[in-house]
C-alpha cells in the first residue's frame, strides 16, 4: 500500500535527519560525477518541480566547490515551444535569466532551444494542415518538433564544441534530467529500458551522451516538502511558493528526451501548451487561469476549443492524404484533361472498359481515412487566432509565420494575400463524423443541419478526376468535402468514376440548394458575360464546361439504361 501525503509527512516529523540526508547524498554524488572528468555537464530544465530540483542540488554542490575545483563547462537549457502561456513562458524566461545572472561567475551558459519556422505548431496545424494530435491521436508530431529536434539541435552544438581527446572515458558529456521513477510507470520503464547502472543510461540519439538521473529515487511527497520547508528560494533568487502556484493553475510541462516521451497532456504531467489537445477539448490550466481573472484565458480556451471541435469534421478534411495527392497528380499534365467519349460503343470486351481508371472509394482497405485539414479551415484557424491575438493583446503568431504559412498555402496551390487574412471571431456549428464504414457517427455528430450527398459523374479517370478537384479547390479557395467512387455497368460495357459530395450548412435546408450549390462550386469558372437582358452573368468555360456537358450526357445515359431494364423486366 502507497503512503499518503501525512504519511510522508510524519516520517519527516520523526526522521528528518535520514529524509535530509537523501537529499546530501544526491548533492555528494553529483560532486563525485562532477569531478571525475573535464566532460561538459548539461542540465536540461522545464522549471517545473523536477528540474528545479536537480538545478537546486547541482548549484548548491557547484558553491560547495572550491574556484579551482570550478573549472567544468556546465550548460543549462530550455526548450521554448513558442505555444505556451504568457504566464508560462514569463515565468521560465524569468527563470532563465535569473540563473544566467548568477551562473556567469561558476561557468555557467545559457541555451534558449525553439522550433524552427518549419517545426512551429501553427505552421503545421494551419499552414500545412496537419491535424494537431489529441488523446487517440497515432501520430504524435508535436512533441518531437517542438520540444525534441529544437533541443537535439542544441545538444549537437553543444557536443560540436567538446574538444577531440583521447580519454579512455566513453562519452563526451553528461546530460542531467529530472525523470524519477515516482513520475508514472511509462518513465519508470524508460528509465530502466537505456540504463547501464543506477543513475547513468545511454541517450536515445547520441552515442557520446551521457544521461544522469540523480533523483531518480526521489518521492514527488519528498520533493515537495524539501523544497517548500527547506529550500524555500531557489538558488537564483526565485520562490518555491510561485513554482507550487504554477501547479495548482497547471502549468508544467517537463523536458523532452525522445518521442516515446509522453511528456504533455497527461494526468501525470501538467501542461504549459495552451493549444495541446491530448487532455481533451476541456483544459484545466485554463480553466484555472480563467477562474483566477486572467482576462486573456477565456480567448486561449475558446481557439483552443474551436480546434478540438472541428478536428474530425468531415467537411473540413481532405478527402486523400498527401501523399496520396502527389501519386495522382503525378502522372497529370497540370491543364490538360482528356475525358473519353461517352459515345463509344458499349460493349464489355472494349479496350476502354478495361483499361478505364476506376475511382477508389477511401484507403486501401476501403475505409474512411481522411488526409489534413483543407484549406478553407486553415483559413477560418488563422483568422480565428488573428482574432484572439487581438484580444489578448500580446503576440500569438509572428509576422514571419504567417508569412511561412502564406507561402505553404502558395505551394499547394492557394494564393492568398496577407491583407487578405483579417480578424475574425468564427463560429463552429457542430460536426459532421464518419465511422471508418463511411456510415454516419450520429453519437459524434452535433451539427444540427440537415446533411445532403451530391453525386457527381464523370469520365475522367481517377487522376484526372483528383487533377480537376483539385484544381476547382484552387480556383474556389475553397473546398467541399467529397468521396470518389465508380459505377461499373458490367452488362452494359460501360463505366464512370464520381465524386460525392456532404453538404451541410445553415443556408442550405433543401436538396435542390445542396445540388446547386455544388454545381456552382464545380463547374463556374467566375468569367461574367453579359446575358440577352443585358444582366451579367458567370459562364462556365473550358474544363469546366466539358466537365458538366460530360456529367449531364452520363446522367443521361444512365437514366436511359434504367428505363430500358425497367421496360424489359
Amino acid at each position: 500500500m502507497s503512503k499518503t501525503y501525512d504519511d510522508v509527512l510524519m516520517d519527516w516529523m520523526f526522521y528528518r535527519e535520514d529524509k535530509l540526508q537523501l537529499f546530501t547524498d544526491i548533492k555528494n554524488h553529483m560532486k563525485a560525477v562532477y569531478l571525475s572528468d573535464n566532460k561538459p555537464m548539461i542540465l536540461a530544465v522545464s522549471f517545473g518541480k523536477d528540474s528545479s530540483m536537480v538545478l537546486t542540488l547541482f548549484l548548491e554542490m557547484l558553491n560547495s566547490l572550491t574556484p579551482a575545483e570550478r573549472q567544468k563547462k556546465v550548460y543549462v537549457i530550455s526548450a521554448d515551444t513558442l505555444v505556451e502561456t504568457e504566464s508560462m513562458a514569463s515565468y521560465v524566461r524569468k527563470n532563465l535569466e535569473a540563473v544566467g545572472r548568477i551562473g556567469k561567475e561558476l561557468g555557467i551558459e545559457i541555451l534558449l532551444s525553439a522550433p524552427n519556422p518549419k517545426e512551429k505548431f501553427f505552421y503545421n496545424v494551419i499552414g500545412k494542415g496537419l491535424p494537431a494530435p489529441n488523446g487517440k491521436s497515432r501520430f504524435r508530431w508535436c512533441s518531437g518538433k517542438l520540444k525534441l529536434s529544437p533541443m537535439n539541435r542544441t545538444i549537437e552544438y553543444i557536443l560540436k564544441q567538446c574538444p577531440v581527446d583521447f580519454d579512455v572515458v566513453d562519452f563526451d558529456a553528461t546530460l542531467l534530467i529530472g525523470t524519477r521513477l515516482d513520475e508514472s510507470v511509462a518513465r519508470a520503464n524508460s528509465i530502466r529500458k537505456f540504463e547501464v547502472s543506477d543513475y547513468f543510461s545511454k541517450h536515445h540519439t547520441y552515442e557520446k551522451l551521457r544521461v544522469y538521473t540523480p533523483i531518480k529515487t526521489i518521492t514527488t511527497f519528498d520533493l515537495w516538502i524539501y523544497l517548500e520547508n527547506f529550500v524555500q528560494v531557489f538558488p537564483w533568487g526565485e520562490l518555491v511558493s510561485e513554482l507550487r502556484a504554477m501547479y495548482e493553475d497547471g502549468k508544467e510541462c517537463p523536458i523532452v528526451r525522445s518521442v516515446n516521451d509522453k511528456a504533455c497532456g497527461s494526468n501525470s504531467s501538467r501542461n504549459g501548451c495552451w493549444v495541446c489537445l491530448m487532455s481533451g477539448r476541456r483544459d484545466g490550466m485554463l480553466e484555472t487561469l480563467i477562474e483566477k481573472g486572467h482576462k486573456d484565458a477565456p480567448y486561449l480556451a475558446e481557439w483552443k476549443a474551436f480546434l478540438f471541435d472541428v478536428a474530425n469534421d468531415v467537411r473540413y478534411r481532405e478527402p486523400l492524404r498527401r501523399k496520396e495527392y502527389r501519386s495522382h497528380l503525378s502522372g497529370v499534365d497540370q491543364g490538360e484533361y482528356t475525358p473519353i467519349t461517352i459515345f463509344e460503343e458499349l460493349d464489355p470486351s472494349s479496350h476502354y472498359y478495361h483499361t478505364f481508371q476506376r475511382a477508389k472509394k477511401g484507403n486501401e482497405n476501403g475505409e474512411f481515412r481522411p488526409g489534413g485539414f483543407t484549406i478553407t479551415l486553415r483559413k477560418i484557424l488563422l483568422e480565428k487566432l488573428l482574432y484572439t491575438q487581438e484580444k489578448v493583446g500580446y503576440t500569438l503568431i509572428e509576422e514571419e509565420e504567417i508569412t511561412s504559412i502564406l507561402e505553404a498555402w502558395n505551394e499547394d496551390g492557394f494564393e492568398f494575400s496577407r491583407k487578405e487574412l483579417q480578424p475574425v471571431n468564427h463560429q463552429y456549428d457542430g460536426s459532421i463524423v464518419f465511422h471508418p464504414d463511411w456510415t454516419l457517427n450520429t453519437k459524434e455528430t452535433t451539427n444540427p443541419n440537415p446533411i445532403f450527398y451530391v453525386e457527381y459523374k464523370f469520365k475522367f479517370g481517377f487522376d484526372d478526376m483528383i487533377a480537376y478537384i483539385k484544381e476547382r479547390q484552387q480556383f474556389m479557395k475553397d473546398q467541399i468535402f467529397c468521396y470518389f467512387d465508380h459505377d461499373d455497368l458490367v452488362d452494359d460495357g460501360i463505366v464512370w468514376n464520381k465524386a460525392v459530395f456532404v453538404v451541410a450548412r445553415e443556408d442550405i435546408q433543401t436538396q435542390k440548394e445542396a445540388d446547386e450549390y455544388v454545381a456552382r462550386w464545380l463547374y463556374i469558372d467566375g468569367a461574367e458575360a453579359l446575358g440577352a437582358d443585358g444582366k451579367p452573368f458567370n459562364k462556365m468555360v473550358g474544363k469546366s464546361k466539358d466537365a458538366a456537358i460530360h456529367h449531364l450526357l452520363i446522367d443521361t445515359l444512365y437514366e436511359g439504361l434504367k428505363l430500358k431494364k425497367e421496360m424489359a423486366s
